[in-house]
């Protein structure tokens, strides 16, 4: 039988009669990777909640069929998947998204010499993340904002009408 975890990812409630034990572990072990903020392995994630091995292995599995959570082919390590980001907050995923996207965003903008911008869809809306400013005189803005609406076209470019 698997120990109450005793750490700060403990529930912050009363016991409820309505509780699903499992969904809470499988929330505990999403809670302690993201805090974490890097990957970890199963025995770590063992060790620091105080679960049974096939309790989090059987979970992970769940969670990583789902795609919350991700495992490194090579280092077998767990880390956050693509699905987290779609329930995140918004500063968190643009955090996530900027952290990952600049160094390629920076190569981009040393070898076109131009203004580079990240964006994302947001409710069909575009909401700007990062940007890097292009070292020539003319440039375009686009208002931000509802009314920017924004547009999928072929070979996967994005459009902004003005």
């Amino acid at each position: 039988m698997s120990k109450t975890p005793k750490t700060a990812h403990e529930p912050r409630q009363k016991e409820n009669a309505y509780r699903v034990k499992s969904l809470e572990k499988a929330l505990i072990i999403l809670e302690l990777m993201i805090d974490e903020e890097r990957s970890l392995s199963l025995m770590q994630i063992c060790a620091r909640l105080g679960y049974g091995k096939s309790t989090v292995h059987r979970i992970l599995g769940t969670l990583k069929q789902r795609k919350f959570v991700r495992q490194n082919p090579v280092t077998k390590l767990y880390g956050i998947g693509v699905r987290t980001l779609s329930i995140g907050s918004p500063s968190k995923k643009e955090n996530y998204l900027r952290k990952h996207m600049t160094p390629f965003l920076r190569e981009l903008h040393v070898e076109c010499k131009e203004t580079v911008n990240a964006a994302v869809n947001e409710y069909n809306q575009i909401k700007y993340i990062f940007r890097l400013e292009s070292e020539e005189m003319l440039a375009f803005r686009r208002r931000r904002g509802p009314g920017s609406q924004f547009t999928a076209l072929p070979q996967e470019r994005f459009s902004c009408p003005f």
